[in-house]
This record gives C-alpha cells, structure tokens and sequence, in this order.
C-alpha cells in the first residue's frame, strides 16, 4: 500500500467533505503529497495549526523507510 494510499484510506472522509473549500484543497493536497509545509500553506495556517487539523480528521504521518 502507498502512502497515499495510508493517508487517504485512514482520513476521516465525512468530516474531510464538511471543510470549507480552501482546507479541503489544503487537506486533500497533504494526502496526495505528504508535503506538510505547502498544504499549511495553502491552508492560510501555520504548520501547528495544519497539524492539529491533521489529528483531528485522523490523517496519519507515513514515513519512507529508506
């Protein structure tokens, strides 16, 4: 399994499609890349912030093994 496809099978999907447009561009950006950092940004967040809404809508953090 990829790790898009991890993030996207454990995301919280209800409560994802309730989000007003501009997180859930920002959400659904995080799940396709992993990329933190622009997904906050996109979100008009600090990464504190994205990451707290990260938890809260149950998207996990895959790493690579290397």
């Amino acid at each position: 399994m990829s790790d898009v496809e991890i993030r996207a099978s454990e995301a919280d999907w209800e409560e994802i499609e309730k989000l007003p447009p501009k997180l859930k561009a920002a959400v659904k950006l995080y799940i396709e890349t992993g990329d933190l950092y622009k997904a906050a940004k996109l979100a008009g967040m600090t990464l504190d912030e994205f990451n707290q809404l990260r938890l809260r809508l149950k998207i996990p953090v895959v790493v690579d093994d290397l």
